[in-house]
C-alpha cells in the first residue's frame, strides 16, 4: 500500500561574444549565458503548471484506495493525509472527499501561487547541480546516465506542494534531456532544466 508521506509531502563552456576575440572575461560568460537564456524559449512555465494539476489528479486516486472515486477518513489517515487538510477540503462535512470538492481544495488552495514555488526551488536545484557554475547543466551534472542528483541536492526528485510530497522519481533519464534541450545542443539553461523536470515527473505519474 502506498504512503501518502511518501506520495503526498550538470567543462567551462566558453562563450563566444560577437566582434570579440579576446577569451571571455566573467562580465562577458554572464553577458552570453544571459544572451543563450533569451534565446532559448521552453514552455517551462506552462510545464510546471501542468505538471501540478496532473499531480493533483494522481494524488486523488491515490488517496481513494478502494477505487469507489470517494475517500474516506480513514483512507486519508491510512494513505497519510493531514487531518488538517482533510477538513478543509470536506467543504460538505460528512466526512467523505468527493472527486469534486478535492478538486475545489486542490484548485483553490494548492495551484494558485504554485507555480513560482516551485520554480525557485527548481532554480536553487539548477544552482546546486551546476557544478562549473557556468549557467548550463550537462548530463553528466544532472546524473545522466547515473541517476545520482538526489546525492548533490540533499533530497530526491520530486514535486512538494504545501508542505508535502506528492510524487517522487529516481532521476532524469538521456531521452528526456533530449527534448528539453530545445536548441539540441547538448546543454540546459534553467528554463529547459525545468522542462525536463516536468517530464521527468510527467513520467513518473504516467501522463504523456
Amino acid at each position: 500500500m502506498r504512503s501518502l508521506s511518501i506520495l503526498l509531502a550538470c567543462t567551462l563552456t566558453t562563450v563566444v561574444v560577437a566582434g570579440c576575440g579576446v577569451a571571455p572575461n566573467a562580465a562577458n560568460v554572464r553577458n552570453g549565458v544571459i544572451a543563450a537564456q533569451a534565446a532559448k524559449k521552453p514552455q517551462s512555465l506552462s510545464a510546471v503548471y501542468e505538471v501540478i494539476n496532473n499531480a493533483g489528479e494522481w494524488t486523488y486516486k491515490n488517496l481513494d484506495l478502494n477505487s469507489d472515486d470517494h475517500i474516506s477518513e480513514a483512507e486519508a489517515q491510512t494513505a497519510g493525509l493531514p487531518d488538517a487538510t482533510f477538513g478543509a477540503a470536506d467543504y460538505s462535512h460528512d466526512s467523505v472527499l468527493t472527486h469534486e470538492e478535492f478538486g475545489r481544495w486542490y484548485a483553490t488552495k494548492i495551484v494558485p501561487g504554485c507555480a513560482e514555488g516551485v520554480r525557485k526551488h527548481l532554480a536553487d536545484d539548477f544552482a546546486k547541480l551546476d557544478k562549473n557554475k557556468d549557467g548550463f547543466l550537462s548530463q553528466e551534472e544532472v546524473g545522466i546516465p547515473t541517476p545520482t542528483p538526489a546525492n548533490v541536492l540533499g533530497h530526491p526528485i520530486g514535486l512538494e506542494l504545501d508542505g508535502t510530497t506528492l510524487v517522487t522519481c529516481p532521476g532524469f533519464n538521456a531521452v528526456d534531456f533530449k527534448s528539453a534541450d530545445e536548441t539540441k545542443d547538448g546543454k540546459l539553461v534553467r528554463a529547459e532544466f525545468e522542462d525536463l523536470w516536468a517530464l521527468s515527473i510527467k513520467r513518473r505519474l504516467n501522463v504523456k
